[in-house]
């Protein structure tokens, strides 16, 4: 007597999302999360109505369509210094040697 053939299962129908990576573009949504992104739209940008800073960033976002605003973002961050250990996309910088020892 033989043993039937194993039986696999797999899955179909799922098509996996791409991954937002640097080459591919910015993440805007996220971006426009960030409060420091949020406080450089504020003052370059002054917003046309009062409310929600990441809805009216979102709008700016949609009728800018990255025409050079993360650059114009990142200039500004740098030089606004308020956050010396953070990237302008809101992650720790580790060139800072402070910042990675406990």
């Amino acid at each position: 007597m033989q043993k039937p053939p194993a039986q696999t299962l797999g899955v179909s129908g799922i098509e996996p999302k791409p991954v937002n990576t640097p080459d591919q573009g910015a993440n805007w949504p996220a971006i426009a999360a960030l409060p420091p992104f949020q406080m450089f739209l504020a003052e370059k940008h002054p917003y046309t109505q009062q409310g929600d800073s990441y809805l009216n960033a979102i709008e700016i976002l949609q009728q800018r369509h990255d025409d050079g605003l993360l650059e114009e973002y990142e200039t500004w961050h740098k030089a606004k210094g308020y956050w010396p250990n953070e990237t302008p996309m809101g992650y720790l910088d580790s060139t800072d040697s402070e910042v990675l020892t406990e």
